[in-house]
Protein backbone atom coordinates (compact mmCIF):
# COMPACT_ATOMS: atom_id res chain seq x y z
CA UNK A 1 0.00 0.00 0.00
CA UNK A 2 1.32 3.69 -0.73
CA UNK A 3 0.25 6.88 0.79
CA UNK A 4 -1.09 9.14 -1.78
CA UNK A 5 -1.02 12.35 -0.06
CA UNK A 6 -2.83 15.31 -2.55
CA UNK A 7 -0.88 18.62 -1.55
CA UNK A 8 -3.02 21.36 -2.67
CA UNK A 9 -1.14 24.80 -2.65
CA UNK A 10 -0.37 26.65 0.74
CA UNK A 11 -1.38 24.42 2.80
CA UNK A 12 1.35 23.29 4.74
CA UNK A 13 2.49 21.08 2.29
CA UNK A 14 6.60 21.34 3.28
CA UNK A 15 5.88 20.75 7.04
CA UNK A 16 3.75 17.52 5.89
CA UNK A 17 6.89 16.73 3.18
CA UNK A 18 8.70 17.09 5.91
CA UNK A 19 7.40 14.90 8.66
CA UNK A 20 6.75 12.28 5.45
CA UNK A 21 10.39 11.85 5.43
CA UNK A 22 11.02 11.78 8.97
CA UNK A 23 8.92 8.71 9.07
CA UNK A 24 9.73 6.87 6.28
CA UNK A 25 13.20 6.34 3.97
CA UNK A 26 13.63 9.21 2.03
CA UNK A 27 14.34 7.79 -1.28
CA UNK A 28 10.67 5.90 -0.80
CA UNK A 29 9.15 9.46 -0.70
CA UNK A 30 8.18 10.27 -4.19
CA UNK A 31 7.69 14.10 -4.90
CA UNK A 32 5.50 15.35 -8.28
CA UNK A 33 6.80 18.37 -9.83
CA UNK A 34 4.35 20.58 -12.03
CA UNK A 35 7.50 21.95 -13.45
CA UNK A 36 8.60 18.93 -14.77
CA UNK A 37 5.66 16.71 -14.54
CA UNK A 38 7.79 13.92 -13.15
CA UNK A 39 7.70 11.96 -10.34
CA UNK A 40 11.17 11.30 -8.74
CA UNK A 41 12.38 10.31 -4.60
CA UNK A 42 11.80 13.20 -2.76
CA UNK A 43 15.67 13.14 -1.62
CA UNK A 44 16.66 14.57 -5.37
CA UNK A 45 14.09 17.00 -5.27
CA UNK A 46 13.39 20.27 -3.39
CA UNK A 47 15.04 20.96 0.40
CA UNK A 48 12.22 20.38 2.73
CA UNK A 49 12.60 21.79 6.08
CA UNK A 50 10.58 23.28 8.80
CA UNK A 51 13.58 25.20 10.27
CA UNK A 52 12.85 28.94 10.30
CA UNK A 53 16.05 30.77 9.34
CA UNK A 54 16.38 28.41 5.98
CA UNK A 55 13.01 29.12 5.07
CA UNK A 56 13.70 33.11 5.76
CA UNK A 57 16.63 32.46 3.75
CA UNK A 58 15.23 30.76 0.59
CA UNK A 59 12.52 34.05 0.47
CA UNK A 60 15.04 36.43 0.74
CA UNK A 61 16.74 34.83 -2.24
CA UNK A 62 13.80 33.88 -4.09
CA UNK A 63 12.30 37.81 -3.82
CA UNK A 64 16.13 39.77 -4.39
CA UNK A 65 18.18 37.21 -6.34
CA UNK A 66 16.20 34.86 -8.64
CA UNK A 67 18.89 34.12 -10.93
CA UNK A 68 20.28 32.12 -8.39
CA UNK A 69 16.37 30.44 -8.09
CA UNK A 70 16.46 29.80 -11.71
CA UNK A 71 19.89 28.35 -11.18
CA UNK A 72 18.39 26.06 -8.54
CA UNK A 73 15.36 25.18 -9.88
CA UNK A 74 17.33 23.95 -13.26
CA UNK A 75 19.91 22.01 -11.08
CA UNK A 76 16.67 20.39 -9.58
CA UNK A 77 15.47 19.48 -13.19
CA UNK A 78 18.05 17.99 -13.88
CA UNK A 79 18.78 16.07 -11.39
CA UNK A 80 15.23 14.64 -10.94
CA UNK A 81 15.35 13.52 -14.99
CA UNK A 82 17.98 11.35 -14.32
CA UNK A 83 15.96 9.94 -11.14
CA UNK A 84 12.54 9.59 -12.21
CA UNK A 85 10.39 7.31 -11.12
CA UNK A 86 8.03 6.22 -14.01
CA UNK A 87 4.12 5.88 -13.37
CA UNK A 88 4.40 1.80 -13.27
CA UNK A 89 6.78 1.65 -10.94
CA UNK A 90 5.39 3.80 -8.36
CA UNK A 91 3.46 1.30 -6.13
CA UNK A 92 6.60 -0.99 -6.24
CA UNK A 93 8.75 2.00 -4.99
CA UNK A 94 6.94 4.39 -2.80
CA UNK A 95 5.84 4.14 0.57
CA UNK A 96 4.49 8.04 -0.26
CA UNK A 97 3.62 9.84 -3.09
CA UNK A 98 2.94 13.76 -3.30
CA UNK A 99 2.99 16.99 -4.41
CA UNK A 100 1.14 19.63 -6.57
CA UNK A 101 -1.32 16.94 -8.73
CA UNK A 102 -4.75 16.44 -8.65
CA UNK A 103 -6.86 13.08 -7.65
CA UNK A 104 -7.52 12.18 -11.38
CA UNK A 105 -4.11 11.92 -12.30
CA UNK A 106 -3.12 9.56 -10.39
CA UNK A 107 -6.47 7.44 -9.21
CA UNK A 108 -5.65 5.69 -12.81
CA UNK A 109 -2.52 3.95 -11.82
CA UNK A 110 -2.96 4.27 -7.96
CA UNK A 111 -6.35 2.99 -6.95
CA UNK A 112 -8.10 4.11 -3.69
CA UNK A 113 -8.84 0.72 -3.02
CA UNK A 114 -5.33 -0.54 -2.62
CA UNK A 115 -4.07 2.38 -1.64
CA UNK A 116 -4.36 5.18 1.55
CA UNK A 117 -5.17 8.67 0.19
CA UNK A 118 -5.12 11.85 1.96
CA UNK A 119 -4.99 15.29 1.38
CA UNK A 120 -5.11 18.42 4.05
CA UNK A 121 -7.62 21.94 3.13
CA UNK A 122 -7.99 25.05 3.91
CA UNK A 123 -10.19 27.89 4.57
CA UNK A 124 -10.58 29.13 0.85
CA UNK A 125 -10.13 32.33 1.11
CA UNK A 126 -6.77 32.28 3.26
CA UNK A 127 -5.47 29.92 1.12
CA UNK A 128 -6.24 32.19 -1.49
CA UNK A 129 -4.58 35.27 -0.09
CA UNK A 130 -1.52 32.85 0.23
CA UNK A 131 -1.54 31.64 -3.05
CA UNK A 132 -1.91 35.59 -4.11
CA UNK A 133 1.16 36.74 -2.35
CA UNK A 134 3.88 33.59 -3.52
CA UNK A 135 2.64 34.38 -6.82
CA UNK A 136 3.43 37.97 -6.35
CA UNK A 137 6.61 37.77 -4.88
CA UNK A 138 7.99 35.13 -7.38
CA UNK A 139 6.40 37.28 -10.17
CA UNK A 140 4.39 34.19 -11.37
CA UNK A 141 6.89 31.73 -11.69
CA UNK A 142 5.56 29.00 -9.46
CA UNK A 143 5.16 25.43 -9.36
CA UNK A 144 1.44 24.89 -9.05
CA UNK A 145 -1.00 23.32 -10.57
CA UNK A 146 -2.40 26.42 -12.32
CA UNK A 147 -0.24 29.17 -13.05
CA UNK A 148 -2.34 32.46 -13.43
CA UNK A 149 -0.14 34.64 -16.00
CA UNK A 150 1.65 37.38 -14.18
CA UNK A 151 0.82 41.19 -14.19
CA UNK A 152 2.39 43.19 -11.18
CA UNK A 153 -0.66 45.35 -11.24
CA UNK A 154 -3.33 42.48 -10.52
CA UNK A 155 -4.72 43.24 -7.50
CA UNK A 156 -5.94 40.44 -4.97
CA UNK A 157 -10.01 40.73 -6.11
CA UNK A 158 -9.11 40.05 -9.57
CA UNK A 159 -6.44 37.41 -8.80
CA UNK A 160 -9.00 35.32 -6.36
CA UNK A 161 -11.52 35.64 -9.20
CA UNK A 162 -9.34 34.44 -12.44
CA UNK A 163 -11.91 31.45 -13.54
CA UNK A 164 -9.52 29.16 -13.84
CA UNK A 165 -8.75 28.90 -9.80
CA UNK A 166 -12.46 28.41 -9.32
CA UNK A 167 -13.07 25.95 -6.54
CA UNK A 168 -9.07 25.28 -6.95
CA UNK A 169 -9.45 22.64 -4.06
CA UNK A 170 -12.63 20.75 -4.93
CA UNK A 171 -10.80 20.89 -7.90
CA UNK A 172 -7.47 19.03 -6.56
CA UNK A 173 -9.49 16.98 -4.34
CA UNK A 174 -12.85 16.00 -6.76
CA UNK A 175 -16.06 15.46 -5.50
CA UNK A 176 -15.92 11.96 -4.44
CA UNK A 177 -14.48 11.73 -0.66
CA UNK A 178 -15.16 8.66 -0.10
CA UNK A 179 -11.91 7.36 -1.78
CA UNK A 180 -9.77 9.54 0.96
CA UNK A 181 -8.81 7.38 4.46
CA UNK A 182 -8.07 11.00 6.02
CA UNK A 183 -8.60 14.48 5.57
CA UNK A 184 -8.06 17.24 7.84
CA UNK A 185 -7.74 21.11 7.86
CA UNK A 186 -4.57 23.58 8.21
CA UNK A 187 -6.29 24.86 11.40
CA UNK A 188 -6.54 21.30 12.86
CA UNK A 189 -3.30 20.28 11.32
CA UNK A 190 -1.94 18.42 14.52
CA UNK A 191 -5.25 16.15 14.76
CA UNK A 192 -4.03 15.16 11.17
CA UNK A 193 -0.99 14.50 12.25
CA UNK A 194 -1.40 12.11 15.21
CA UNK A 195 -4.27 10.61 13.40
CA UNK A 196 -2.10 9.66 10.20
CA UNK A 197 0.36 8.62 12.91
CA UNK A 198 3.13 11.06 11.25
CA UNK A 199 4.35 12.49 14.67
CA UNK A 200 3.99 11.41 18.09
CA UNK A 201 3.59 14.67 19.62
CA UNK A 202 0.30 17.08 19.53
CA UNK A 203 2.89 20.38 20.00
CA UNK A 204 4.52 20.17 16.21
CA UNK A 205 2.70 22.59 14.42
CA UNK A 206 4.17 24.04 11.25
CA UNK A 207 6.01 27.04 11.02
CA UNK A 208 5.05 30.59 9.92
CA UNK A 209 4.69 31.43 6.17
CA UNK A 210 7.62 33.66 4.76
CA UNK A 211 5.59 34.66 1.84
CA UNK A 212 2.55 35.79 2.96
CA UNK A 213 1.38 39.05 5.13
CA UNK A 214 -2.10 39.60 7.05
CA UNK A 215 -4.99 39.22 5.08
CA UNK A 216 -6.44 43.12 4.32
CA UNK A 217 -9.57 44.34 4.92
CA UNK A 218 -12.11 43.19 1.97
CA UNK A 219 -14.97 45.12 0.59
CA UNK A 220 -18.42 43.11 1.85
CA UNK A 221 -19.31 43.11 -2.05
CA UNK A 222 -16.24 41.06 -2.91
CA UNK A 223 -16.44 38.55 0.35
CA UNK A 224 -20.22 37.71 -0.76
CA UNK A 225 -18.86 37.13 -4.70
CA UNK A 226 -15.91 34.90 -3.84
CA UNK A 227 -17.91 32.57 -1.78
CA UNK A 228 -20.25 32.58 -4.29
CA UNK A 229 -17.57 31.97 -7.07
CA UNK A 230 -15.98 29.44 -4.58
CA UNK A 231 -19.19 28.16 -2.70
CA UNK A 232 -17.93 24.31 -3.66
CA UNK A 233 -14.95 24.91 -1.83
CA UNK A 234 -16.35 26.42 1.12
CA UNK A 235 -18.90 23.66 0.76
CA UNK A 236 -15.89 21.12 1.51
CA UNK A 237 -14.04 23.01 3.91
CA UNK A 238 -16.90 23.06 6.02
CA UNK A 239 -17.72 19.15 5.61
CA UNK A 240 -14.01 18.61 6.36
CA UNK A 241 -13.60 21.17 9.00
CA UNK A 242 -16.77 19.17 10.99
CA UNK A 243 -15.91 15.83 10.76
CA UNK A 244 -11.79 16.77 10.84
CA UNK A 245 -9.76 13.47 9.96
CA UNK A 246 -12.28 11.14 10.79
CA UNK A 247 -11.94 8.62 8.05
CA UNK A 248 -15.12 9.11 5.57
Amino acid sequence: MTIVHIHIERTGGVFLQDLYKKKYKASRVIWYSTRDTLFAPLDVGPVSSTVNWKLKTYAFIAERLPIVRQFLLKLRTWRRKNNETKTEDISKKASVVIGHFSVAQVLPFLSAKENSYRTVIREPLERMWSHYCYWRKHKGDIGHRVVPVFRKDMTFEEFALLPELNNYQTGAVGKDLSIYEYIGTTDCLSKFILDTKLSNSSDELPPINHFSSKLPNLSAGFLQMFKKVHKQDYRLYNQIKTKSTKAL
